[in-house]
């Protein structure tokens, strides 16, 4: 049982660190980062002053991601599975980046709330065997969802009408080669760990799109409840 609990444990405490030494501490590690590269640059004559605002918001959105892909990597190497992120990214980063999804309110939120998603995928992918058949079911919510409502877009983050048409016409192509994917590997009974987590990958990016679904629709009511 202690051998069980010693990944989640180390997982757990991973995130809490963040948490701990960002958030409760009334910090923002990301933009701190971020500033000071954006001054750093300002001042040694790289980005001209008035450019600073655009290459901290940049600065901030790569920092945001390197941290999170490097947080999944270590919970990947804490549960044992050092390169199980990778077709966990495949999977969702398509996806999340064309349907839309949830965004938390801070850079430091996001990577929080990716980074224990991601730790319940890894632990049911470890300690769960999907068969074939699932992934076909994961296929046909996620490709109702989309068809349904996407681009989602999350009420920080509007989207203009080009953006939306786009994002939908990939999001709707990503999909259905997902969906083409898991019939042939029901039909060849291809499984692995790799593409359990891949499926996994693409499961969170639909709860991601109904949890900013859900968050809309209580913002909306909100407001309206206020006017």
């Amino acid at each position: 049982y202690a051998s069980k609990t010693t990944a989640y444990d180390r997982s757990i405490a991973f995130v809490m660190y963040f948490w701990d030494n960002d958030c409760k501490g009334g910090g923002n590690m990301t933009k701190k980062l971020s500033e000071f590269f954006a001054n750093f640059l300002v001042d040694t004559g790289a980005v001209a002053t008035d450019k600073r605002a655009v290459i901290l918001f940049g600065l901030e959105l790569l920092l945001s991601s390197i941290i999170s892909i490097l947080i999944i990597i270590a919970l990947s190497i804490a549960f044992g599975f050092p390169f199980l992120w990778l077709p966990f990214l495949l999977a969702f980063i398509p996806l999340r980046t064309t349907a839309g999804g949830y965004h938390a309110a801070t850079h430091t939120g996001c990577n929080i709330t990716f980074a224990l998603a991601y730790i319940i995928c890894i632990i049911v992918c470890k300690y769960v065997t999907m068969q074939p058949l699932t992934y076909i079911i994961i296929s046909v919510m996620s490709v109702v969802t989309i068809l349904l409502f996407s681009p989602v877009e999350a009420i920080n983050k509007p989207l203009n009408d080009v953006r939306k048409s786009t994002n939908r016409t990939r999001s709707i192509i990503i999909i259905l080669a997902v969906a083409v994917a898991s019939v042939f590997a029901w039909l060849l009974s291809i499984h692995n760990i790799g593409i359990q987590m891949f499926y996994l990958g693409v499961f969170a990016a639909m709860v991601s799109q109904i949890a900013a679904l859900i968050i809309n629709y209580k913002g909306e009511n909100k407001n309206e409840s206020c006017t």
